[in-house]
């Protein structure tokens, strides 16, 4: 279930397709050593009269580069252009909007004594443009605009790059937001059946056990199976195959955003092996899950009467993305079956 709190003040650790980036270091590192400033000073962004031709020029410039020239950069310098470049190719901030999203994309860039080449910086950005672009096109959002696009880059080479995504959220509708449940008021309540407020769910524990546990009672609404299945003295199940819904920062994202790492619609945080869900990503979970396991059957058909016979929820926790970016998560696996009318009644 994903609702506008979910947007709002709440920084979005995401990545997109993850790039691998080819340095463009010189052969010998003399050149660049003795090009080296033994003290560097603090940069200032240049002041000039036309941007537009200054960052025209040095986009250009940059595209252009040979192996054979050594100009580099300081990390503040090179930050400050790639984020200019970034605004000057995709930026809009003049739009009328009513909600915000804020993301971000790593990559990486060839760190040499506190500086980059130019060259190397060429082949980061050509990269993080095409993210830019996959993360622009993934948005199901109205009227959707980089407000400002940020950098920042540290001395290992990691590249971070700060998305601050403004649209209209008037043209979401219920329907749009939600991946099971039929509409919000529906969702809420049967929510309440299940999670309580002022409750510690850890991600692996309660959080993850409690998860586990709603989303197997639900399979107990006669609802869920359609007629001649209803009032029927006695059913049972034939295994038919799994799903594996295995985190993955490129897999299962949610287009409207989500309180998760990569806007994942599984559970999914940096940094936090303490982290307990509360109430209300609780409710997103069990929305998602559920709709995550439905929408397998609907995208890969087995035939008639085949529902999911049993929900399991683990844990895990991996670096990702050679950033050495820890996120704890959760996996979730669907066992399905077809479902059978007995014939013969026995007592269990």
């Amino acid at each position: 279930m994903k609702t506008k709190r979910f947007f709002i003040a709440t920084l979005l650790v995401v990545a997109a397709t993850s790039v691998a980036v080819v340095s463009c270091k010189k052969e010998t590192q003399n050149v660049l050593s003795s090009n080296t400033p033994q003290s560097v000073k603090a940069f200032s962004p240049p002041q000039v009269d036309d941007m537009n031709a200054y960052l025209k020029d040095f986009k250009h410039k940059m595209q252009n580069v040979t192996r054979d020239e050594n100009e580099t950069l300081s990390l503040e310098e090179a930050a400050w252009h790639l984020s200019s470049v970034a605004n000057y190719d995709f930026g809009n901030a003049k739009t009328d909007f009513d909600d915000i999203l804020l993301d971000s994309l790593y990559s990486t860039v060839t760190v040499t004594d506190g500086s980059v080449l130019l060259c190397d910086l060429a082949v980061t950005y050509e990269n993080i443009s095409i993210d830019i672009d996959k993360f622009y096109q993934s948005l199901m959002l109205e009227n959707k605009h980089f407000r400002f696009i940020g950098a920042k880059i540290s001395e290992n080479g990691t590249v971070t790059i700060s998305l601050f995504v403004t649209y209209n959220s008037m043209s979401r509708y219920m329907e749009d937001t939600l991946w099971h449940f039929p509409d919000l008021d529906y969702a809420d309540s049967i929510c309440d059946v299940y999670f309580s407020d002022n409750v510690n769910y850890k991600w692996n524990a309660l959080g993850e056990t409690e998860l586990q546990r709603a989303l197997n009672c639900y399979e107990s609404y006669d609802w869920v199976y359609p007629t001649p299945y209803l009032n029927q003295n006695r059913r049972y199940y034939i295994f038919t195959r799994y799903a594996d819904f295995i985190f993955c920062p490129q897999h299962y994202t949610d287009p409207f955003g989500s309180p998760n790492s990569w806007n994942s619609r599984l559970f999914a945080v940096p940094g936090n092996p303490e982290y307990n869900i509360p109430k209300s990503e609780m409710c997103y979970y069990f929305d998602s899950y559920l709709g995550l396991g439905y929408q397998y059957i609907v995208e890969h058909p087995n035939g008639d009467n085949e529902y999911p016979v049993q929900w399991v929820v683990t844990h895990d926790e991996q670096v990702f993305n050679q950033q050495y970016y820890c996120s704890f998560y959760h996996n979730l696996k669907v066992i399905y079956g077809k479902c059978n009318v007995a014939q013969n009644q026995i007592n269990y």
